[in-house]
Parts: structure tokens; sequence; C-alpha cells
């Protein structure tokens, strides 16, 4: 008979309001306890006890397995689950320089890629930035050529403060960065040359991504010109390596994620199995050997699959005891999938606040914000509509692009953090992709869907991802 007890190095008292604390040095915290789980706490400490005593001693107000299974999620009780956790904890990723760490590509048979177009879509951001120090100073000391619309670098900066910081970016005139020209080209490169363009203009739309040992390369789908990379004659990633690697040591972003590594809430693990779990996933998919796109909803409804059974199996293995429920949190992945599985109060809500969020952008000379979150408000709308399938089809490239959410965003969603919230959010923006193309071809009078239509529907997806 399994007997629960909590970590004999957590330390329980009282604060001066009569709560309970719970002191965990080892892993630098302090929790403040309900009363139910402070008499949880309190019945798990010494040798504990089992699971009929523990109801026993609660009654039946409190649903034990629940408690207990909150308890392991936070690494609070003694057993496999937290020896993990402590041991990954105490086993931090060296102080590395990222330049110096191996680079992951986009895999598969035909990633996607990119070549500017010089469309201008990226310098229209609602904030250009953050900038360097190494940025700002060598951007304050330049005079501006004929295409921009200041005189000197000193009045081509702002400042954004987001939650208690302060951010430097480029200044924006009516959406658009002051640098750029009516032929939709940059001043600073026009001018003095691309090394005096901003590092993150530098760098999109490459996004990075860190763990221990190695760094993922991945696309911002907004650019306007990503799939422009399928005709290059050598579409080899690691020709880029270079670049990259210089763009890091500029002071190129990086995501880091969260370590200990997580599959899922309570479930830690170690880099080298969270990188393989990836390339698993991205294998269930890409294209077959006679040059077919695989379907995007079924390949990632196969990642999702594969995900659930190996996140479970790994949470079998270091489960405190049988009454423990943790599984990753998948069916909203899968609902999200599906045809008419949103819920109508949720979505009328989100398009509420979309559109009210889009009013305030309009007053606000945010043409660019305004359109976009108008748009996301009118697609999320449509979500339960079935009659946008039965209108519509995909072009062969249409299903292409599509596809490329999968391809590059399935690797990317280890930047959440948690992989089963990364395939949530991952599902969401590819079934909103899905609605947004369909209704730009039906609100063009077409019945078949077309390249454009995805375009701009990624890059609708890709530049809401918080909004999503």
């Amino acid at each position: 008979m399994t007997h629960y007890r909590l970590r004999s190095s957590l330390q329980l008292r009282r604060d001066d309001s009569g709560k309970t604390l719970l002191n965990d040095p080892a892993l630098k915290r302090v929790l403040r306890l309900g009363p139910h789980d402070a008499r949880l706490a309190r019945a798990l400490t010494g040798k504990g006890r089992s699971f009929t005593a523990l109801e026993a001693a609660l009654g039946p107000e409190v649903d034990v397995s629940a408690r207990l299974s909150a308890f392991a999620v936070l690494f609070l009780l003694d057993g496999p689950r937290s020896d993990l956790r402590l041991t990954l904890g105490a086993r931090a990723p060296p102080a590395v320089a990222l330049d110096m760490l191996p680079l992951r590509w986009l895999e598969g048979s035909d990633p996607p890629r990119h070549s500017c177009v010089s469309s201008g879509a990226c310098c229209s951001s609602s904030f250009l930035g953050p900038l360097t120090v190494a940025d700002q100073k060598r951007i304050v000391q330049l005079r501006m050529g004929g295409r921009a619309r200041v005189a000197s670098g000193t009045d081509a900066l702002e400042e954004l403060a987001f939650r208690g910081v302060t951010y430097v970016g480029m200044a924006r005139e009516a959406g658009r960065c002051v640098a750029l020209g009516e032929d939709e080209l940059c001043d600073l490169h026009a001018t003095h040359g691309i090394e005096a363009k901003p590092t993150p203009c530098q760098q999109f739309p490459l996004r990075l991504h860190h763990a221990r040992g190695a760094i993922h390369v991945s696309l911002l789908l907004a650019c306007e010109g990503y799939d422009r990379g399928r005709g290059l004659t050598n579409p080899d990633w690691s020709l880029r390596a270079d670049e990259i690697r210089s763009l890091l040591r500029r002071g190129g972003v990086a995501i880091p994620l969260a370590w200990p590594l997580l599959w899922s809430a309570g479930l830690p693990v170690d880099s080298d199995v969270y990188w393989a779990l990836q390339q698993q996933l991205v294998a269930n998919g890409q294209v077959d050997a006679a040059g077919a796109c695989a379907d995007p909803r079924e390949w990632l409804r196969a990642a999702v699959t594969r995900f659930d059974a190996t996140a479970s199996a790994h949470a079998a293995a270091i489960s405190e005891g049988a009454e423990i429920r943790v599984l990753p949190q998948v069916r909203s992945a899968i609902a999200a999938l599906e045809g008419g599985q949103w819920d109508d109060n949720a979505i009328a809500e989100q398009v509420g606040g979309l559109d009210e969020r889009a009013t305030m952008l309009r007053a606000q000379q945010e043409p660019a914000d305004s359109h976009r979150l108008a748009r996301l408000a009118r697609v999320y709308a449509r979500l339960n509509d079935p009659s946008l399938e039965e209108k519509t089809t995909l072009s062969a490239i249409a299903g292409r692009l599509q596809a490329d959410i999968v391809a590059n965003d399935l690797p990317a969603a280890l930047g959440v953090g948690e992989l089963d919230v990364g395939l949530t959010r991952l599902a969401s923006r590819l079934v909103i992709a899905d609605v947004d193309m369909r209704l730009r071809a039906i609100e063009a009078g077409r019945s078949v869907v077309n390249g454009n239509d995805a375009t701009l529907a990624l890059k609708l997806v890709a530049r809401s991802d918080a909004d999503i």
C-alpha cells in the first residue's frame, strides 16, 4: 500500500495572520496553503499516510485524489517526480555563449524558407524592437537619407513601457517605421548599409529558441516573402549558420526555455529527451514520397496523439502512486482541430474584445493593428461556420502554405515552455488560418483558395499570436 508523504526538506509554519506557509528551500519558494491543503500537508509530514487514511483524516468534503495530484504537479510529494525535478534543477545549463551552441534547423523534405521581397510589412509592427544598446548608440549618430521621415537618428527612436520595463525601438509614424521610404525600402540599409540596421531588423523573420545544448531556428510567418525561398536553387538552411551566429554575437534575441524543461505541468524532462520528442512529432507529417503535402490537421492530430501517449507513459513512470491524476491537457488541442467544437459564448466574448481594441487603436492612429484585430474578430465570428469548407477548396499552394504552419511552428511550440500548451495554441492558429483563407476567397467571389489568400492568413495568425 502506497504511503504518501511530503519531501523531507519542506517546512511548514504559520505567518503572523495564522495562514499556513510551506517553505521549500530546495526550489527556493514559499507557498501559502489554503485550509484543505494545509490539513493535507500536515497529514503528509513524517512517515506520511495511505490514501485510505488520508480520506478518513480529511473527510468527505475534500477530494483527496485531486489535492494529492496538485501537490504532485508542484513537486511537493516524496517520489520519483520530485527526485527528477530536483536532479534536473541542480544540473543547470552551463554558461555557454549562444553563438557557440549547435543550431537545429527546420526539418522535412521541403521546410519553410524565406527570401526578402522588400514589401515593408515587417516595418509596420506595433513595436519595432527592442533595440540593443549598441543599436541605439549607432543609430543616434547617423544622418538619415532621402527616404526617411526624420532628419537624424536622434529622432528615429521611441520608448515603450511594458510591465515596469522600458524598451527602445524604432519610432513609427502612422504605424510605419520612420526610416521606411515610400518605395518600401529601409533608409538605414540604403544609405549606410545593412550593418547599420537594428539587430532585430536584421534578424527578422528568423525566430530563435534556445534550450540546454542547442538553438532551434524557425520563421515568423508574418514575413510576406517567407515562401519566396522555395524558389532558391540551394535551399540548405545550414548555409545561413554564419549569419545566425553573427546575429547572436551582436545581441540577436534567442528566446530561452525555462529550465528544467516541461512537457506538461509536473512532467519535467531532460533536454535530450525533449528534443527527441520534437523530432518525432515533426516526423509524423511533412511531404510524402510522391510530393503530396500531408493534411496539416491530420498531421497535427497525429502529433498530439503521439505526444499524449509518450507523456502519459512518462507520467506513469514517475508517479507517486495509483491515486495521482497528472496527465497532459491535450483535449483542448484535439477539440480545436474539430469543426464546430468552439464554445459560442467564448467566441462572442473574444469577438467583442477584439472589436473594442480595434476601435481604440483606430483612435490612436495605429491603422495596421486596428485592421488586423478587426479582421481577427471577423474570423472568430465564423469559427463554427461549416459553410466555409462546403463552399471552398484549397489550391495546391494554399495547402502547402497551410501545412507550413505545422512544419514551422510545431518545433517552435517548445518556446511556450510546456509542450501541451504549445500544441493547443498551434491547433488554434491552424484553424484560425484555415477559416481566414477560406473567408478571403469567398469575399473575393471565388471557390478556390489561392496562395495569396493563404499568405495573408499566415500573416494574420503570425502577427496575432498574443491575441489568439
